[in-house]
């Protein structure tokens, strides 16, 4: 905007978009924040709706900033507050959307290394008039696309509301990936599921390892299905005996120890691909090399979600995010059907680099069934690496087939310890998930209602 570029006594600049209402007490907490947050380069605020009556509606609680979902334009919405001299760095805009001005500045900052340097407000400082205009999509498509391009990344960008963004790997530089899973290989739903996996999936460079983790040899129901499941040159079974209980993070470390691949896809045995670039899908996102983990949608056979991602905090600890949500369906703020950034995923479909698993320790074996990938995809995030869920890989999760309820009278010494450690491991991230405001709920069913009262105090940074 030409005000960046004609004030130059001005520090910041608020960008605002015609038909955004801004109430009076804005200006001067944005001002508070922007000292307790250190004078960063930009930062944002949530909204709500107004309509025609004057009654607000619709809140929308934001997450903090991050690459991926920032692609999808939903954040660029609601009053930026951005440095003045971000704006007078950007080229001369094609045109005065208030949205492609946000998402350019934002793009730009994340090519020179300063999207950290921008954060998020908890705070409603913008009512958007029900009759303001929304930006076209061809435009923040085009940004996007353009934003892409200088960062080498290939990938297809759709021009929708919101914006769609399909990475992919450069010709000839396809990794390949061996999918481990653990299974028991007794009930009928192995065969299909993984059946499913070698015949349908059309990314072409993968093998499978199926670890068959228990004390005695296997009786002759396993051994007429893993000789079913060795029929396709994909896949090999591999023994693992235990002294003791079955243990999930053994198993996964024992097979990735055989390995292949230079990336690893963790796969239960009760998830089949409902399409056949399930795999293609994951892989895209390793495109941008901060990427280290990227997760899968998952449904239950209803067609509604079962996965849609993992917020720390929620139900005590962590749980999935949108379960239940129907198939298609946008959910909240559209973070039901639109790739992003999270704290973690699950391990029922995760793909992981080798060198990453093996430099953050692979999987906590101190955790036997639950908790192990959370862990995993939380020691990734400290170790600089994104961890995306990838709402445009869709497989279903024919969960509870494989084990009994995780979490029974039975296990509640074990629960206890398992929570415990998590607690202590990573108390800072279960108690302040940056990927999920603090004005949201974080029992269980509820994330998306408000929280009471809100989990941060008014004008301390989340």
């Amino acid at each position: 905007p030409p005000v960046a570029r004609d004030a130059p006594d001005t520090e910041y600049v608020a960008v605002l978009q015609a038909g955004e209402i801004v109430p009076r007490h804005a200006i001067a907490l944005l001002v508070d924040w922007i000292v307790a947050l250190g004078r960063p380069d930009a930062i944002y605020a949530d909204e709500d709706l107004v309509n025609p009556a004057g009654i607000r509606l619709a809140p929308i609680f934001k997450p903090e900033p991050n690459h991926t979902l920032m692609l999808s334009g939903t954040l660029a919405t609601g009053i930026w507050v951005i440095r003045r001299s971000c704006l007078a760095a950007l080229p001369e805009p094609a045109n005065q959307w208030a949205a492609a001005v946000r998402l350019a500045t934002w793009l730009r900052l994340h090519e020179h290394d300063g999207a950290a340097k921008t954060h998020r407000v908890p705070h409603i400082l913008t009512h958007r008039r029900y009759d303001c205009e929304r930006e076209p999509a061809d435009i923040m498509a085009a940004l996007v696309k353009d934003h892409l391009h200088r960062l080498s990344i290939a990938a297809v960008v759709e021009p929708t509301w919101p914006i769609r963004v399909r990475p992919s790997l450069p010709k000839g530089q396809e990794p390949h990936v061996t999918i481990v899973v653990p299974s028991a290989c007794r009930s009928p739903h192995v065969l299909q599921c993984l059946t499913a996996v070698a015949n349908t999936t059309s990314y072409p460079r993968f093998d499978i390892v199926v670890v068959l983790s228990q004390q005695g040899a296997p009786d002759d129901r396993q051994q007429r299905t893993i000789a079913a499941l060795e029929a396709n040159d994909r896949t090999k079974v591999l023994f693992h005996r235990i002294a003791t209980g079955f243990n999930y993070a053994a198993a996964n470390n024992r097979a990735v120890e055989t390995a292949t691949g230079s990336l690893i896809c963790l796969l239960n045995d009760d998830v089949e691909p409902i399409r056949s670039d399930w795999l293609t899908n994951l892989l895209g996102h390793f495109a941008d090399p901060v990427v280290g983990i990227a997760g899968a949608k998952l449904y239950y056979p209803n067609d509604q979600v079962q996965h849609g991602g993992v917020i720390l905090g929620l139900a005590g600890l962590c749980d999935h995010m949108n379960r239940h949500l129907p198939r298609g369906a946008p959910g909240y703020a559209y973070r039901g059907i639109v790739d992003q950034q999270l704290s973690a995923v699950t391990g029922a479909c995760l793909l992981i680099e080798r060198a990453l698993y093996d430099s953050v320790g692979g999987m906590d074996e101190r955790f036997a069934s639950a908790f192990n990938d959370v862990d995993l995809c939380l020691k990734a995030g400290a170790a600089g690496r994104s961890v995306i869920y990838s709402a445009q890989t869709e497989l279903y999760h024919y969960e509870s087939l494989s084990f009994v309820q995780h979490y029974t009278d039975a296990e509640e010494e074990r629960w206890t310890r398992d929570v415990t450690l998590m607690r202590e491991r990573w108390h800072a991230v279960v108690v302040n998930d940056r990927f999920h405001n603090p004005n949201l709920s974080v029992q269980r069913g509820h994330e998306w209602e408000l929280a009471f009262p809100p989990r941060s105090p008014a004008l301390k940074p989340s």
